[in-house]
């Protein structure tokens, strides 16, 4: 017996319904392996999209939250800096926070001796006042907040400086 030719026996129906099964077989097949070609295609745009956007949230400015009481920068230690670098990161924070509390109080004990009458002028009391208004902000941006984004980008802070 034959397969898959006229053997004068089948009429031009059958052979058409025959001819039609395995063109739907390979049709079938190459249409399954076009959408899984459209799925895969698709999948990758989809984690590069996903790539892209983790990447675009990870380097977005963020809010300022530091200080509480009128944020100018954005300050996390926890959610920025590596945790191999976070102790040395709190230590010059506290470091900052001491030498602002040094400011202030040089401010506030020659701005006492300047109103109690004792040797203190006016001089005194503008060169302390410059010194504090100028020292708090340029220490926090100029060797904190350097250090600081060295140790977030894992870099030198001579190159943030």
């Amino acid at each position: 017996e034959e397969q898959g030719g006229y053997d004068g026996e089948r009429t031009v129906g059958e052979i058409h319904a025959v001819n039609s099964k395995a063109y739907a077989s390979t049709s079938g097949t190459y249409d399954l392996e076009r959408r899984e070609r459209e799925v895969r295609k698709k999948e990758l745009e989809l984690q590069a999209r996903e790539k892209a956007l983790e990447e675009a949230i990870r380097t977005a400015p963020k809010p300022p939250n530091w200080p509480k009481c009128k944020p100018i920068v954005y300050h996390s230690i926890v959610d920025d800096i590596p945790v191999e670098t976070q102790r040395m990161v709190r230590v010059a924070y506290v470091t900052w926070m001491i030498t602002f509390v040094g400011y202030l109080y040089n401010w506030l004990v020659i701005f006492l001796m300047f109103v109690s009458g004792t040797d203190t002028g006016v001089g005194d009391w503008f060169f302390a006042t410059l010194v504090s208004s100028l020292g708090i902000p340029l220490s926090f941006f100029l060797w904190y907040r350097a250090l600081y984004r060295a140790a977030k980008t894992q870099g030198s802070t001579l190159a943030y400086g």
